[in-house]
């Protein structure tokens, strides 16, 4: 998204653990610069006006150095605590002037576009996320409306990973024939190559980790009510953003 939006300068704000540190390096490493600045928070923290004002003068600084607004974004990396971040966001105007980016941390937070300032804030900077999203398939399709059926509500995406991941550690437990991890380990790569899921074909990396996926991005809208939009979708296969 940061390259197809034409971004030179990123400000990255995120919080301080494993999942946060590991997702900053990640996009880091593939965005292939050196962010313009880099602005920590630990977990705990509720209120955010120093970590705003860190932002404006970064942001500021970009735009001082002779960067367009539309070239400068904040990729904020964070979970909840993105509201009471926004809401001390709002109270400078040039942190308003440039897009903001999330990732599946904040995607469709309803607590986001129902909050009476944090929401207009999002919707004003054009906070575009990430989510992971299945290949649509009838066994897709099937989870789907057996989960609906029973609990009365769409599942999120993840839920149709977390349907292969029993059936395939299932299937490699009887290939098995033996309730051991290390043989589960050793049988689980050749076995999904050829598994076809509720979540669509994939493949594991040298991590254990699903190798590739396409990704729906969101932002909130410049509608009334503030709400989320689907607004693209990045193909792994492609490696290309279709905008909607």
């Amino acid at each position: 998204m940061l390259l197809d939006a034409g971004i030179t300068d990123v400000v990255a704000t995120w919080r301080g653990d494993a999942w946060g540190d590991g997702l900053k390096a990640a996009v880091e490493t593939a965005y292939g610069d050196t962010f313009a600045a880099e602005i920590e928070y630990t977990p705990a923290t509720t209120d955010f006006p120093t970590e705003a004002e860190s932002l404006r003068a970064a942001v500021q600084a970009a735009i001082d150095g002779g960067a367009d607004p539309s070239e400068v974004a904040v990729l904020a990396i964070s979970f909840e605590e993105i509201i009471p971040y926004m809401e001390d966001a709002d109270a400078h105007a040039v942190l308003k002037t440039v897009q903001w980016f999330g990732s599946d941390g904040t995607c469709l937070l309803s607590s986001l576009t129902d909050h009476p300032t944090a929401g207009p804030f999002a919707d004003t900077v054009n906070f575009t996320n990430t989510i992971f999203t299945p290949g649509a398939s009838a066994k897709y399709l099937d989870v789907q409306n057996h989960i609906n059926t029973e609990l009365g509500r769409i599942p999120d995406s993840y839920c149709y990973n977390t349907y292969d991941i029993v059936w395939t550690v299932a299937m490699a437990l009887d290939a098995a024939d033996e309730y051991s991890a290390a043989s589960v380990k050793a049988i689980l790569p050749g076995l999904v190559d050829n598994y076809y899921g509720a979540s669509g074909l994939f493949s594991l990396n040298a991590n254990g980790d699903r190798s590739v996926a396409d990704y729906d991005l969101w932002a909130v809208t410049t509608d009334t009510p503030v709400e989320w939009i689907k607004v693209g979708t990045y193909s792994s296969n492609l490696d290309v953003i279709i905008w909607e």
